[in-house]
């Protein structure tokens, strides 16, 4: 979150060999921030249960995004937003917290 505030931007993915494996832009999903963890790895990061497993710490922030996104056919939940998301695209955000009500704190940025 501190990179997207510093840059004023979510930035794209653009390496095509290792990660965004339908051409550059920004992938997105529409797993909402109530979804386990596991939940959410296990979309966002297809593969080994090892691979998916070592990102659960990046499930703990949730963004609320308007966008045009083009939902990918599949199994998974996969968008994809040709280019960067501007900071003001962003309508919530949700962090998980085990000590707030319904375990996630919500913000407007």
């Amino acid at each position: 979150m501190a990179k997207i505030l510093k840059t004023g931007h979510i930035k794209q993915s653009t390496d095509t060999q290792n990660d965004a494996v339908f051409g550059p832009g920004t992938y997105l999903t529409k797993i909402g921030p109530y979804a386990s963890k596991e939940e959410v790895a296990k979309n966002n990061y297809d593969g080994r249960q090892a691979f998916w497993e070592s990102k659960l710490g990046k499930t703990d922030v949730v963004l609320e995004i308007e966008t045009t996104a083009k939902k990918y056919h599949g199994d998974r939940d996969v968008y994809k937003h040709d280019g960067d998301i501007p900071r003001n695209d962003i309508k919530k955000v949700y962090i998980r917290d085990e000590k707030a009500k319904n375990g996630v704190l919500i913000f407007k940025p």
